[in-house]
């Protein structure tokens, strides 16, 4: 099914079949890891990691993860749902490459959004860097209730839990939420204005 799949839509822009090119592609696409298949397939399919993301009910950087082959980036329950919506037949164990993840905090816990478009995080800028101030969110629901994104509860690099007022990972160090904004663009104005529509948000 997969390497049809493949072929039918020509694998992707560059025509290699995961890391290898035409050529030295493997003739039993099983030998490929299956982060490649699935990122091969989700490509065929005409997914964007964002659009699998939603539909799988995870993140954005999940998926990256998971498709870069990093360990411990994606519950085999998540693995589960991504594989069926890409027609992707699964190992009956997970291979090691994507282990499970941690139990996901309570919904007590601290939990955040991680789209840096979110009203709900406050940026800030510390010498060339934007960072983002994330707004804790407590309550049940899996959604941002300020822009609709899968929260998050854990480090999406090293998978330590989040504390509340932070903008890095106690651990790691990494942004918890990954800017998308271009330094240059991020004037003083730019950020007054996001700073003061952020502020307005969460006083309602």
């Amino acid at each position: 099914m997969l390497s049809s799949l493949l072929i039918t839509f020509g694998c992707y822009s560059d025509g290699t079949v995961g890391d290898y090119p035409p050529s030295q592609a493997p003739k039993d696409m099983s030998t490929v890891p299956l982060h490649l298949q699935l990122r091969n397939a989700r490509r065929a399919h005409g997914l964007t990691q964002t659009e699998l993301a939603r539909q799988a009910d995870c993140t954005q950087s999940a998926v990256s993860m998971m498709e870069s082959g990093q360990a411990a980036a994606m519950a085999r329950s998540t693995l589960e749902t991504i594989a069926r919506i890409l027609e992707v037949e699964l190992p009956a164990e997970a291979p090691a490459e994507i282990a499970a993840v941690p139990q996901p905090p309570s919904p007590a816990a601290a939990r955040i959004c991680p789209n840096a478009d979110c009203p709900g995080n406050l940026p800030y800028r510390v010498g060339g860097e934007v960072l983002f101030m994330p707004h804790v969110q407590r309550h049940l629901g899996k959604r941002c209730i300020y822009c609709g994104e899968v929260l998050i509860g854990t480090c999406p690099d090293c998978g330590a839990p989040i504390h509340a007022g932070a903008a890095c990972c106690a651990e790691c160090g990494t942004p918890l939420v990954p800017s998308t904004v271009d330094p240059s663009a991020a004037t003083d104005e730019w950020l007054q204005k996001r700073q003061e529509q952020s502020a307005r948000l969460l006083s309602w």
